[in-house]
């Protein structure tokens, strides 16, 4: 398994964080991919991404069904590390998805919270 950093975070919070999330992101200078009145995804310098919905996202249900913060590490080989997850006993939520510039896939991870495998295309 080849990780190569932690390549996402989404954090699920209420409408009014939501509003200062934009300000805390652009006191940082991150620069904006999505900005709606329920989803706000800034980019890192680096690629990174910071993610921030609200209690009414309508994202995918397993996103957040155990937990208000999922984070997402980005790997060489989704489906070889997907397969060794998957071979130590870590169940696969989702199958691999293709999200335009990445492969995701999410696990239910030892302390019972989705996490993401992100490969880069």
């Amino acid at each position: 398994m080849a990780v190569t950093r932690i390549d996402w975070v989404a954090v699920k919070t209420s409408a009014e964080s939501l509003d200062s999330s934009r300000a805390f992101g652009q006191a940082l200078g991150l620069t904006v991919l999505v900005d709606t009145p329920t989803q706000l995804m800034m980019q890192t310098p680096d690629g990174g991404v910071v993610e921030f919905c609200s209690s009414s996202y309508e994202g995918p249900d397993h996103l957040f069904a155990r937990h208000n913060t999922v984070f997402g590490l980005g790997v060489t080989d989704i489906n070889a590390d997907g397969a060794n997850l998957s071979s130590a006993g870590f169940s696969a939520v989702t199958d691999v998805t293709d999200g335009g510039p990445v492969l995701f896939q999410h696990f239910l991870g030892p302390d019972g919270r989705n996490y993401g495998l992100i490969q880069h295309k």
